[in-house]
């Protein structure tokens, strides 16, 4: 029946079956690209797609942030108004960057960065396409078509590679991807007629004084929505510069593969987050030591820092003991080398959930300024610190810098909010979490002692044999409830607030 596709449509692209689609066609992506690209120019598409990301983002102004947090309840009229300032100014604006990048980058030479001059024209038409579609996605997250939005989400981020599927076992390069990628985002655009009609956005009438309101709301949380990606573009461009492209595409395939166990646990985290703040807004204090007293947000705190731990401690574990094999089922042999490096990013899963836990704590408690100027400031603090430790580790240097960067994060955000004043104790159960830790960790080292085998077979063999202990001792110790299952596998995206991280709308990031 009707409401039966619908319900399922949902429950796909409005709920968990959305996150779970994400995770599991990264692996693919991974894996697709590293078979058909050769080192170099997957370490150069990389910086493309985090550079396109980067200019979107600053690009944008923090317009798609307004469309997320203004647009809902309001009339459509209103709303179409507003996705007209923002398409026609924004949007223009890429269309201007996209335009000066190619001419700065022709200016330079074009074959100064491994680009040649079409290659450089498929970037900035890249760029402009993404913009747009990304102001789709947004605008329709921001009018509650949840479904639909990440439809378009899914369908721009990720379909691109079945086009790719074609060229398997031919010739494939960075301009063949790119050409490939401009294609499949013009169709895209195509589709997103039938979600947002351009005519209807032509037809729109701007309100007086709207794009002040824009400018007023966004440019301040500029330095939150960009101080991440930050993090993620320099360490690339000074591996580039110092070393090679090879060691870029090294780096940027180990971190790509992190950032999946990351992504895990940013997904619970936003079934988790919404609640926290549902529970805050029930408290009318403004004072953060009377807010940490209250027993109802202590335990959707708890909850949080559990469940963030639940999450990435066996993630880090298989990083560690099980890079090898992870690398064996995840890329193509010539990147198996790379296992060593992936170890040194182990610990990024659980240092980014710990200071993403304690940012949302100080939005919580309206003290949401010192999230985004901390974030900036610490990005920059690692330009520092990967000029200085890539010329004497290597590709290692970067890889620390990162790790040391995040632990900074952590350790200031949660100062700041208090960490210890929020958590019961009781509730986040330390002495079943520190034996789920031992045991989850000796799991993945015994299978890998035990198991190893040459090929991807014996490599997945290691990996159910450290997943399934893993899930083991989660129910012996009992560190994670029926109650806690329930919020988890229950919360619907319809009741959610929109999710306020940019990396998680689909935009184009490492690959």
């Amino acid at each position: 029946s009707m409401s039966r596709r619908l319900h399922l449509f949902n429950l796909l692209f409005a709920s968990v079956g959305y996150i779970f689609i994400r995770l599991l066609l990264t692996p693919v992506r991974i894996k697709l690209l590293t078979s058909l690209l050769d080192k170099a120019d997957y370490g150069l598409l990389s910086l493309v797609m985090l550079s396109i990301s980067f200019m979107l983002l600053g690009t944008s102004f923090g317009s798609l942030e307004f469309l997320l947090r203004r647009l809902p309840g309001r009339d459509p009229d209103y709303q179409y108004g507003v996705l007209k300032t923002v398409v026609s100014t924004f949007g223009g604006l890429s269309v201007l960057f996209a335009f000066t990048g190619v001419l700065v980058l022709e200016l330079i030479g074009p074959g100064r960065l491994g680009l040649t001059r079409w290659d450089m024209v498929a970037a900035g038409l890249l760029l402009v396409l993404n913009v747009h579609l990304a102001q789709l996605c947004y605008f329709m997250m921001g009018q509650g078509r949840y479904a639909k939005s990440r439809l378009l989400n899914l369908t721009n981020s990720e379909g691109w590679l079945l086009p790719l599927l074609l060229r398997w076992g031919a010739g494939v390069d960075v301009s063949t991807v790119l050409w490939i990628w401009v294609g499949w985002l013009a169709f895209c655009l195509v589709l997103a007629q039938w979600m947002v009609p351009a005519a209807r956005i032509a037809r729109a009438r701007r309100e007086p004084g709207q794009l002040r309101q824009i400018l007023v709301f966004g440019i301040p949380l500029l330095p939150m929505v960009m101080g991440e990606w930050v993090f993620q573009l320099q360490d690339r461009y000074v591996l580039a510069g110092l070393m090679s492209l090879e060691k870029v595409a090294e780096y940027s395939l180990c971190f790509s593969i992190v950032w999946v166990g990351v992504s895990a646990g940013i997904s619970v985290l936003d079934v988790l987050v919404p609640e926290f703040f549902r529970l805050r807004n029930l408290n009318p204090s403004h004072d953060a030591a009377e807010l940490a007293r209250d027993p109802t947000l202590r335990h959707g705190f708890t909850l949080m820092l559990r469940c963030a731990l639940i999450v990435a401690v066996p993630i880090t574990a298989a990083l560690v003991f099980c890079s090898l094999p992870i690398l064996r089922i995840l890329s193509a042999p010539k990147f198996h080398d790379a296992a060593p490096l992936m170890v040194w990013l182990a610990p990024i899963p659980l240092l980014y959930l710990l200071g993403l836990i304690g940012g949302r704590t100080l939005i919580a408690v309206d003290r949401g300024k010192i999230v985004g100027t901390t974030t900036l400031l610490v990005a920059f603090i690692n330009l520092g610190l990967t000029l200085s430790l890539v010329p004497v580790l290597g590709e290692h240097g970067a890889a620390l810098s990162g790790c040391l960067s995040y632990a900074c994060l952590a350790v200031y955000l949660g100062a700041r909010c208090h960490f210890p004043r929020w958590i019961s104790w009781r509730e986040l159960k330390p002495l079943s979490l520190a034996l789920y830790t031992l045991t989850s960790a000796g799991a993945f080292w015994l299978a890998r002692m035990v198991l190893m085998r040459p090929g991807i077979p014996g490599s997945l063999l290691v990996l159910a044999a450290g997943g399934v202990a893993t899930l083991g001792a989660m129910a012996l110790f009992r560190v994670m409830t029926k109650a806690d299952l329930h919020l988890l596998t229950h919360a619907r995206a319809a009741k959610a607030e929109p999710a306020e991280q940019p990396s998680e709308s689909g935009l184009p990031g490492a690959v």
